[in-house]
């Protein structure tokens, strides 16, 4: 029998997402940048150490990237660049 790891999804950590949107609304496009994925990759290797399926984890850590830029000031001009 296997189990299916359903996490809480990380996008409606709402404390998590405005902290790190405040994080990067202070820094550099590059700062931003490598902080935004560098919470990416913690969260991704703790999911993947939980058991999460990879598929799983993509999609969440997508999410969790579009929650954070859109709390954050450069949600706009990201939203531009697509």
């Amino acid at each position: 029998m296997t189990t299916n790891i359903v996490p809480f999804p990380l996008s409606r950590c709402r404390a998590f997402v405005l902290r790190h949107a405040n994080i990067i609304n202070g820094m550099s496009p590059e700062s931003a940048e490598r902080h935004l994925a560098h919470q990416l990759k913690v969260q991704h290797d703790a999911l993947e150490r939980r058991g999460v399926d990879p598929e799983r984890i993509e999609r969440e850590l997508a999410s969790l990237q579009r929650a954070i830029l859109v709390a954050s000031e450069w949600g706009s001009s990201v939203a531009h660049e697509q």
